[in-house]
């Protein structure tokens, strides 16, 4: 029943999306998935530090209801840190990483900001 579910939940997932797009703030989502690699990374970061001994050392203390709390936090992190890098970036740090690799040459990371046209010039 979980892969029936899960497909339910990505079906309803894609047909808002696609129903109200951006409208809602739902074009976060495209940003997180942009830089999947680094979210994922991130995501392990702060769950280990969290839950671990070496960090707070939460692990078995928090109720579900807390742990989706946390959950929500770490998503409107990650969303609104992909949303910002996004704006100023063409890749997310390990997409870069990894696609510079990929590419065997530094791939340009910084976005082009568009130069003003002076009035009666020819683009």
């Amino acid at each position: 029943g979980s892969f029936l579910l899960s497909i339910g939940y990505m079906g309803a997932v894609i047909a808002a999306t696609k129903r109200v797009g951006l409208r809602l703030g739902l074009g976060g989502f495209a940003a997180l998935g942009r830089m999947a690699f680094t979210n994922y990374l991130m995501q392990s970061v702060i769950c280990t530090t969290l839950f671990y001994g070496y960090g707070f050392g939460l692990f078995e203390r928090t109720t579900r209801v807390q742990q989706l709390g946390i959950v929500a936090a770490i998503w409107m992190f990650q969303i609104g840190f992909s949303v910002v890098w996004l704006r100023i970036f063409r890749f997310g740090p390990l997409e870069w990483v990894w696609r510079s690799f990929s590419h065997w040459r530094w791939q340009a990371i910084l976005r082009e900001i568009p130069q003003p046209v002076e009035a009666g010039a020819t683009p």
